[in-house]
C-alpha cells in the first residue's frame, strides 16, 4: 500500500486507485478492516460496498469487469486491443475518471491528467 503527500490510500502496484483517505493514523487502520470486512468470506456475485466498487470489481473479477462497468456507459474498447491487463485496466479507468465516474474511487487527479 501506498500513501501519498494528501493521505490516499492506493494500492501498491496500481496507481490511481484509491482505497481511502488517511486523515490520522488510526484512519489506516480503520481502512483496512473496512477492507477486511467488505471482501473477507464474499464470492463473486455478492455486491460491492458503496465506495468500493472499483476495487471491488478488480479483486473479484479483476479488469474485463471494468470493461463491462464502462462498455455500459459508452465506452468503447480499442479495435486494436490491448497489450496485457494492465493497460486495459489503465484505459478503462482513464475513461472512467475522465467522464466523472467514481471521481471518489479513482484518483488523485494529477495521476489521470498529467
Amino acid at each position: 500500500m501506498h500513501i501519498d503527500g494528501e493521505g490516499i490510500l492506493c494500492p501498491g502496484t496500481c496507481a490511481g486507485i484509491i482505497l481511502g483517505r488517511a486523515s490520522r493514523p488510526e484512519s489506516i487502520a480503520r481502512i483496512w478492516q473496512t477492507l477486511d470486512q467488505a471482501f473477507a468470506d464474499k464470492d463473486e456475485t455478492s455486491p460491492p460496498l458503496p465506495g468500493l466498487e472499483i476495487i471491488g470489481l478488480l479483486a473479484r473479477r479483476g479488469p474485463a469487469a471494468l470493461l463491462d462497468v464502462a462498455g455500459a456507459r459508452g465506452y468503447v474498447p480499442r479495435p486494436e486491443g490491448y497489450a496485457h491487463k494492465c493497460q486495459l485496466c489503465w484505459d478503462v479507468r482513464r475513461w472512467l475518471f475522465e467522464k466523472g465516474y467514481f471521481r471518489d474511487q479513482l484518483g488523485p487527479e494529477v495521476t489521470y491528467t498529467a
